[in-house]
């Protein structure tokens, strides 16, 4: 605009003393203009706006001693067991949950397989090969694999991108339903939005894209009307999620952590082998 303005210089000198009053006015009324401009109270207003958008995130962090189950079907029957969370943690915005986000780190050091029910037809026997430390074979954790690669390996990470096909994008908005205790009674309320959660699942060094289908239930404390800002969360796959193993590089091993080829025998070598992951994660609010 300032060149725009420098351009009303008059040329012919014979007026030159009328161009430099016309300069003078046209420099004069660009300065004026941008003054506004700098001051302008809505610009102000919006700044303010985002300032507020930007500080509404809540950190929540997962309660210790959790686990996540699993099941595989394999050619001489199903597996059952459970992994550990080593930590967990969601940011996200209560009026705003589309941009939540968050971390949850599993140890597959702790990993196990439980003995299925005697009832249970075609249910694997303790004897199985990916029972106890065999299933820590397949993971690249026998006890000869170097210290290095076994301390990558003892580790899952999963990396919340976003949720997207809420049904509400708020936890205002949710449904309400009833919170129930260890007995069954009802202990208080919560605000339940489903939809899907995005992200990374990185494991054996292998990163695989994931859409969970999930329920989030913010529980909203005896005598609060509104869930505001909850202090508790659930987190609840409502579908087994499945886990391909052969996309993550989990195939049978020794203890080396060489593959062990002849194994496939026993399993079926099946690119659709894979884990169905179940089961609900706690959170609480941190003010740290």
């Amino acid at each position: 605009m300032v060149s725009g303005c420098l351009g009303a210089r008059a040329s012919h000198p014979g007026w030159i003393g009328l161009g430099h009053l016309a300069l003078l006015l046209a420099v004069s009324a660009c300065d004026g203009s941008e003054s506004r401009a700098t001051r302008s109270e809505p610009w102000l207003k919006d700044e303010v706006a985002l300032s507020r958008t930007e500080s509404a995130s809540l950190r929540y962090r997962a309660v210790h001693g959790q686990r996540l189950h699993f099941s595989v079907r394999a050619k001489q029957g199903d597996l059952r067991g459970s992994v550990p969370l080593h930590s967990a943690e969601l940011e996200l915005d209560p009026r705003a949950l589309d941009g939540g986000r968050g971390k949850l780190t599993f140890d597959l050091e702790g990993l196990a397989l439980e003995r299925a029910s005697e009832e249970e037809v075609g249910a694997a026997s303790v004897s199985d090969l990916l029972l106890g430390e065999a299933a820590r074979l397949w993971l690249s954790l026998g006890p000869d694999v170097a210290r290095a690669e076994r301390a990558e390996a003892a580790h899952a990470q999963f990396d919340v991108r976003l949720g997207r096909g809420l049904s509400s994008h708020s936890v205002q908005g949710g449904a309400p339903v009833p919170v129930l205790d260890a007995a069954g009674r009802r202990a208080g309320m919560a605000r339940r939005v489903s939809g899907l959660v995005e992200g990374d699942l990185l494991l054996l060094g292998r990163e695989v894209t994931h859409v969970l289908e999930v329920e989030v239930d913010f529980e909203v404390p005896r005598g609060q009307r509104s869930p505001g800002a909850p202090e508790r969360l659930v987190v609840r796959l409502s579908e087994a999620e499945g886990v391909p193993l052969s996309e993550h590089g989990i195939v049978p091993r020794d203890a080396r952590g060489a593959v062990v080829s002849e194994q496939w025998a026993t399993f079926g070598r099946s690119p659709g082998l894979r884990a169905l992951v179940t089961g609900s994660l706690r959170f609480e609010r941190s003010r740290e």
